[in-house]
């Protein structure tokens, strides 16, 4: 597979995640609303804060990390 494809898989896996690209102010509710997976992580982590838990967040996408952090 040449390189140009492992490139257009990663970014397809991405969009899985989230569709739309993060804005200049960062991932708000309506980027979170409009992905399942992160409505979904979203609701977890509510609820173990709730609970008083801790959670550890692996993300695979170094920008998604980037604006989960001011977001969370």
């Amino acid at each position: 597979m040449p390189p140009r494809s492992l490139e257009v898989l990663h970014h397809l896996r991405k969009c899985s995640l989230i569709a739309a690209p993060i804005g200049v102010e960062g991932l708000t509710d309506a980027d979170v609303e409009q992905s399942a997976r992160l409505r979904a992580a979203m609701r977890i982590l509510n609820r173990l804060r709730a609970n008083g838990e801790k959670a550890l967040v692996f993300v695979e996408f170094l920008d998604l990390q980037e604006a989960l952090l001011p977001y969370l």
